[in-house]
């Protein structure tokens, strides 16, 4: 199956100007990949993307607007890869998998437990609201932060930093005990 002469062209573009890297790199390490792994993950998802985008689209270039539209779904296939190999590796099967989705159970759950417990029960709150329980930011904003004249966007801005703060010390607990 030969590949469409602008494909090719956009493709080589695309690895040659490094498209996407940004956003690529940035997931990987939002999942707690050292940065020196992520950057050999975010080459192999790149990789693979530029792979299936042209094998899937080979014979019909016109389904890309312009070079962009190609780069962006490239992009957005190595995010897609790159969350079903996470998936694999920490044990979900995929929903199209004939089977349920379900997780091994982790050996470090008791850590995660104990680090939780280390936290000031501040912490503790937000977190078991905004994480465990799923509330929206306005939930989160209504329960913990004072009635004042700040915006909606302000106020939900100021939550979601006093929650990734908590995650963080969550992080940093969880690191010490896992050692």
């Amino acid at each position: 199956m030969g590949v469409s002469p602008d494909l090719q062209k956009w493709s080589a573009r695309y690895e040659r100007e490094g498209y996407g890297c940004g956003a690529v790199f940035n997931l990987i390490v939002r999942w707690g990949t050292h940065p020196a792994a992520a950057t050999e993950l975010m080459t192999e998802a790149r990789q693979e993307a530029v792979t299936r985008i042209l094998y899937a689209y080979a014979r019909a270039p016109r389904h890309f607007r312009d070079y962009r539209h190609f780069a962006n779904s490239v992009t957005q296939a190595a995010a897609n890869w790159l969350r079903d190999q996470r998936r694999r590796n920490r044990g979900v099967v995929g929903i199209f998998d004939n089977e349920f989705a379900a997780l091994e159970t982790d050996p470090r759950e008791q850590v995660v437990r104990q680090a939780f417990e280390r936290l000031v029960p501040t912490d503790q709150e937000i977190i078991g609201f905004g994480v465990l329980q799923g509330w929206t930011l306005d939930e989160l904003a209504d329960k913990f932060l004072p009635r004042d004249e700040a915006s909606a966007n302000a106020r939900r801005l100021r939550v979601r930093r006093q929650l990734v703060a908590a995650l963080t010390r969550l992080r940093i607990q969880y690191e010490e005990l896992d050692r």
